[in-house]
């Protein structure tokens, strides 16, 4: 009689912990590659707007910029970045892909940051 009163209360709370650990162990692998990501952003950014003024040519940034983004530890080539010039500076994309393992499971994370002289 006593076991039939029990309605799995403690199997409940076992999936959420599971699922809250498994949340922070998830935002733990991710959430980094979105702050590289950010960065590498800002410096593109920056990049874009002062190449003009430092007259810098389009290998000069790609250097810049690659030189960046390796610090961060993102994986690009010379040859993935673009950078166009332009009246106001010059337009820089890039496309990566960062493999994230989750617990047996490779996540591809799939960035383009852009950015141009008059972006802020």
């Amino acid at each position: 009689m006593r076991r039939e009163s029990e309605r799995g209360g403690g199997k409940v709370k076992v999936l959420f912990f599971l699922l809250v650990v498994l949340g922070f162990y998830g935002s733990f692998k991710i959430v980094p590659c979105y702050i590289n990501n950010y960065e590498l952003q800002k410096a593109m950014t920056r990049e874009a707007r002062f190449s003009g003024v430092d007259q810098k040519s389009p290998q000069q940034v790609r250097d810049e910029i690659l030189d960046q983004a390796t610090q961060l530890g993102i994986t690009a080539s010379s040859d993935d970045i673009q950078v166009e010039p332009a009246a106001n500076g010059c337009r820089i994309s890039l496309s990566y892909t960062v493999p994230v393992d989750l617990l047996g499971f490779q996540l591809l994370l799939k960035f383009h940051p852009t950015a141009d002289g008059s972006s802020f």
